[in-house]
């Protein structure tokens, strides 16, 4: 009889929901990136529902906020900046003036969450623009089998 090969182990948890800041400096999506990464923590990516509700929980019902999704720098692809060992799929939830988002061409396209219009994603300028955004935990890396 043969033995089985232990599976892999499964990602480490994501860090539980609520383990979000609300920064109120403006900032590019850029610089919004890297001031969250100079604490430790990234800017925040919702998986499902109930992490971008937590998210809005964060900042409330005033401001667009950038939140940790962008296009990779080009194409109409959107996915997290979740480190390196986790699913890039996110929870995409767009507005309906871009459901979903095209024409990016080569342009880098980072995602906020809008505060009016029921708080839905939309894409722009990851260089250009300022808003407020979210910084969240940052995930454990994932560990790695005995």
């Amino acid at each position: 009889m043969a033995i089985p090969s232990p599976a892999a182990p499964p990602p480490p948890p994501r860090q539980p929901v609520g383990h979000y800041t609300a920064v109120n400096t403006k900032m590019t999506w850029n610089a919004a990136k890297a001031h969250c990464e100079s604490w430790g923590t990234i800017l925040a990516v919702p998986h499902n529902a109930e992490e971008e509700t937590a998210i809005e929980s964060a900042y409330g019902n005033s401001n667009s906020r950038w939140i940790g999704i962008w296009n990779g720098g080009s194409g109409d692809v959107y996915q997290s900046i979740d480190p390196p060992g986790y699913n890039p799929a996110v929870y995409l939830r767009w507005h309906t003036s871009a459901n979903p988002p095209t024409g990016a061409g080569n342009t880098a396209q980072c995602v906020y969450k809008r505060y009016q219009a029921s708080m839905a994603m939309l894409p722009d300028d990851c260089d250009t623009t300022e808003r407020k955004f979210v910084c969240q935990a940052a995930p454990s890396p994932p560990s790695l089998p005995p």
